[in-house]
This record gives C-alpha cells, structure tokens and sequence, in this order.
C-alpha cells in the first residue's frame, strides 16, 4: 500500500513566509541597535500575527479602492461620459428616437441637449451606415480620425468639436448655433 503525501501546501507556504519575515524582521531590528535586550522569552502567537497581516492588505485593499473610485469620479468620463444619461429620456436605443428626442428638447428651447441627441444620432448613423460602432472609450479625436475621408467633414468635424464643448467646457448652444447643427446633420445623413 503506497501513500502519497503533499509536497507543499498554501497553509505551509503562509507559515513559512510568516517566519521568513520575524526572521527578517528580527536581525534588522537587532542589527540596528545591537544593545537592545534579548526579547526571546516574548512571543507572539502565529494567529495574530496572521490577522494583523490579513487586517493590513484588507485595509490596503479598501484604501486604494476608495481611492481609484474618487479618481475615476473625477475624470471627464465619470462626470460627463457618454454611458450618463440625458436628463428626461429613458432607454432612448435607436438613431430615430435619438433625432426625436434632440427635436423635442429644441422645442422646448434646450438647444444644449438637443445638440446632444443628434451628436448620439449621428454615433448610431454611424453605426447603421458606415460599420463605425459607438464604443465608450473611444474620443471624439478617433470619431474624427475614422470619418477623415468621408465626404462633408466639415459636418463630423463640427459635431465632434461641439460634443466636446458641450461636455468638458459645459458650454451652452444657442438657436444660431442649433440651427448650424441640425444642417451639418441634415448634409451627412442624406448623403
């Protein structure tokens, strides 16, 4: 009858990682000051020492957590992505509701949104049209890098730089400036 018997385990490796470190810890405290009192008759039972060293990575853990959600918070993207939702539309999907949407906040006098909407308007044209999917990471620098060669780029320009004045400078659109919008989105969508 032969038996096998474990090699190595992760309870083993814990332990002797923990005596590696009292090891460790040890002569450098020793070699710092070398007229410190022997300490040997103190010990510290191996329990605590384990929650001391499980209660210092959880709390590293939650630090640098909380710290990448304030930093994340505070990126363009987190205040003024393109996954935030427009005030007052709900599960708004396709190009047609997007086009609705932006002529009923213009009626409503909120040029500012309905910029908005035909800037979403356009992604899923895009989309539709010209096989361009409308991803979350993706800048209005790339949106203008891949509609380059199409024609009327004078139209994608303008919306990729109003999308941008629009959501870091919070800038307002004025009826003048709808007005400039909704033609440059008539001119690429009847194409």
């Amino acid at each position: 009858m032969s038996t096998t018997y474990e090699q190595t385990s992760f309870d083993w490796q814990t332990r002797l990682l923990q005596q590696r470190l009292q090891e460790w810890w040890e002569f450098t405290v020793a070699s710092l000051n070398p007229n410190l009192p022997s300490l040997d008759g103190i010990s510290v039972p191996p329990l605590y020492i384990q929650i001391l060293l499980w209660l210092g990575l959880a709390g590293v853990g939650i630090f640098l957590g909380l710290r990448l959600t304030r930093w994340g918070q505070s990126r363009p993207w987190g205040r003024w992505g393109w996954h935030q939702r427009i005030t007052g539309i709900e599960n708004v999907q396709t190009g047609d509701s997007w086009l609705e949407q932006a002529q009923i906040w213009h009626g409503q006098g909120n040029n500012t949104e309905a910029v908005r909407c035909l800037y979403f308007s356009l992604l899923e044209y895009l989309q539709i049209r010209r096989g361009i999917s409308p991803l979350a990471s993706r800048t209005d620098g790339e949106y203008r890098r891949l509609t380059q060669h199409f024609d009327f780029q004078e139209s994608y320009d303008l919306f990729w730089r109003g999308h941008e004045r629009i959501c870091f400078r919070q800038e307002t659109v004025s009826q003048e400036q709808w007005q400039t919008y909704w033609q440059a989105y008539q001119r690429v969508v009847n194409d």
